[in-house]
Order: C-alpha cells, then sequence, then structure tokens
C-alpha cells in the first residue's frame, strides 16, 4: 500500500509538553474530583492549561 492515510505523526519537540499538560489537566480534575465542589479558581486553572495546549498545538 502506498503511502500513509492515518492520521499518526511523528513526535516532534512539542509532544511531550503537550502530553504533560494534559496530565496536568487530568491532576487537576482529580484534585477537583476530590472536593467535590466545582470553584472558579478550577475553571481558570483549567482555561489556562487549556490555552497553552492549544498554543502549543499551533506552534
Amino acid at each position: 500500500m502506498i503511502g500513509s492515510y492515518g492520521r499518526e505523526q511523528q513526535p516532534d519537540a512539542y509532544t511531550g509538553r503537550i502530553k504533560a499538560k494534559q496530565e496536568e489537566i487530568v491532576a487537576l480534575i482529580a484534585e477537583n474530583a476530590k472536593t467535590g465542589a466545582y470553584t472558579q479558581e478550577f475553571d481558570e486553572r483549567y482555561r489556562r492549561i487549556a490555552e497553552e495546549i492549544n498554543a502549543l498545538k499551533e506552534e
């Protein structure tokens, strides 16, 4: 079969940084789940991390 039809990409300099940010979001969600309360601080931290991930993906 000639060519690659998958969307799989080779890891680059940003892959590790994006993965670390994604893990940071998971940890943030787990921490928030333990408290059982939604806070403005959680929302702001989540939004900031998500924006960082999007910026890394654009680079």
